[in-house]
């Protein structure tokens, strides 16, 4: 709700040249939460896409990492992050919050390398909801395949 208050202000301060592309990734970060609300419908109505939507949604907060100038970060809820940075080496990171950071920023800062946890076991559970059919849907098809050539 913070970034759509501000986010006119923040889009005015920032180099005409810039703006278009600043407009888009607080799109796309706004698109990413509105996704994560209707993933959470769509699972407390039992939806078939409930489970599809939300594990793509969980794929994308496994990554924490910041390289030259790209930095991407996708918090929705909690997070246990043992990470790298190269000015600090390692450590982790644990908390609760909803936190998007997808930038271009100063290609001499820090890089750093993480994996989020939390989403790692939320998939799990999300992978084992789905019908053996969808979770694997190569394993399926070959099994199909393979049985067909059996019966001729």
């Amino acid at each position: 709700m913070v970034v759509l208050l501000g986010a006119p202000r923040l889009i005015n301060s920032t180099a005409t040249q810039l703006q278009l592309t600043f407009q888009l990734l607080l799109l796309g970060m706004v698109a990413i939460f509105l996704l994560t609300g209707w993933a959470g419908v769509l699972l407390y109505t039992r939806s078939a896409w409930g489970s599809r939507l939300a594990a793509g949604l969980q794929l994308l907060q496994i990554p924490v990492f910041s390289a030259g100038a790209l930095r991407w970060v996708f918090f929705a809820g909690a997070y246990v992050v043992p990470y790298w940075q190269r000015s600090a080496g390692w450590s982790v990171a644990i908390g609760l919050t909803a936190d998007v950071e997808w930038a271009w920023r100063n290609p001499e800062g820090s890089a750093l390398r993480g994996i989020n946890l939390v989403p790692l076991v939320i998939l799990y559970f999300l992978l084992r909801r789905l019908p053996s059919s969808e979770a694997m849907p190569l394993t399926t098809t070959a099994a199909v395949a393979a049985a067909g050539d059996a019966s001729e």
